[in-house]
């Protein structure tokens, strides 16, 4: 029987290490989404202007806006539907009249988010987001029974599935000499993964060059310390 050497025991131990370290940063650190997801603020409907709309994109936090215009017959119908909604059961509402926005503003808005980005819309247009992300989306003028509904709905956990679904995590890769930011999904089989301090280990990974790399690998062995990486070589070295 042929015999191992240490080298090559060494070696194996690393590669099982960093699978099982890289399978519990990814559960560990994952994005969380509090269930239900929910909009925080005074209830009641309240116009912004654009910079103000920004301003919540910006913040990452979850928010309703309605698009509407005072001259849409349409708005006229449903944003009474709105104020009462958004006051008796007390949820923050926020709308903007596009009346009064510039050509830049409507440009602008234009792009702000997902489902703009995407779909012919028109006023009125409800929309859930966080950030740039549509989380829901209700076009038209509807009653105050299906109002209250699509509302319910967005806070329920199918609405927090929907966010989660949302939230890319990343990581830089090095392709083609270039370093670009990609989403860990799309991590494939050659890439050179470039990490920085408090980084999620995106797959498994072999070490080809470190500078003080230590890994938090307490949900694996308890241990409160990070514990020092070393390429193959390093390992190697320290065998002869």
């Amino acid at each position: 029987m042929k015999k191992i050497k240490k080298t090559d025991i060494a070696l194996i131990i690393g590669v099982i290490a960093i699978v099982v370290i890289s399978f519990f940063a990814i559960q560990g650190n994952a994005p969380k989404i509090e269930k239900p997801v929910t909009v925080t603020g005074e209830g009641g409907l309240t116009q912004i202007n654009y910079s103000e709309y920004e301003e919540l994109i910006n913040s990452e936090e979850p928010f309703i806006v309605v698009l509407s215009s005072a001259t849409c017959s349409h708005c006229q119908n449903f944003m009474p539907v709105v104020e009462s909604v958004s006051k008796e059961h007390n949820i923050p509402v926020k709308y903007v009249d596009l009346n009064e926005f510039s050509d830049e503003n409507m440009s602008s808005l234009s792009e702000s988010n997902s489902y703009l980005k995407r779909n012919q819309w028109g006023t009125p247009t409800t929309l859930v987001l966080v950030g740039e992300n549509v989380v829901d989306s209700l076009e038209g003028e509807t009653d105050e029974e299906t109002l209250l509904e699509f509302f319910e709905e967005y806070r329920s956990n199918k609405a927090a599935s929907r966010l989660r679904n949302l939230v890319a995590t990343t990581t830089t890769v090095l392709r083609d000499n270039k370093e670009i930011k990609i989403p860990i999904k799309e991590v494939v089989l050659g890439d050179v993964c470039i990490l920085s301090a408090g980084d999620m280990i995106p797959a498994d990974l072999r070490i080809i060059e470190s500078t003080d790399l230590y890994v938090s690998q307490s949900s694996l062995t308890g241990e409160s310390d990070a514990v020092k990486k070393l390429t193959n070589s390093e390992l190697k070295s320290m065998d002869e």
